[in-house]
């Protein structure tokens, strides 16, 4: 997969996420750039995401690169519109959180049944 960064996204404690755009299809993705951590969390990522993959409500992996320079890997997800939880929580009503909380419960059934753990 060939990928361009267009946007940064967020600074998060383990990674960067940039929004990028798949130069063969044209769609949107994701690129989550990990910054430096135990090589064991990152195959440990890896391997739950690969694991959980077509579960209900999980992201898809759609590859793994890095950087020949650095040697620092970057995920590269399906991309999600988000709204930050800050804004959106403080709008739930009661109806909100039982559907969330049904969707969480899915994807722990799914993670269960399957014997999906990292």
């Amino acid at each position: 997969m060939t990928t361009v960064a267009v946007g940064n996204e967020s600074s998060r404690q383990y990674s960067q996420v940039f929004e990028g755009v798949n130069i063969v299809n044209d769609e949107k993705c994701i690129i989550k750039v990990l910054k430096p951590v135990k090589q064991k969390k990152i195959k440990r990522e890896i391997k739950i995401l690969q694991n959980l993959a077509g579960g209900p409500n999980i992201i898809a992996l759609l590859d793994v690169v890095r950087d020949p320079a650095s040697n620092i890997p970057s995920l590269i997800t399906e991309y999600v519109h988000n709204v930050d939880f800050k804004v959106l929580y403080p709008r739930f009503t009661d109806l909100d959180v039982r559907y969330y909380m049904y969707e969480l419960l899915k994807v722990r059934s799914s993670v269960v049944r399957d014997e999906t753990y990292a």
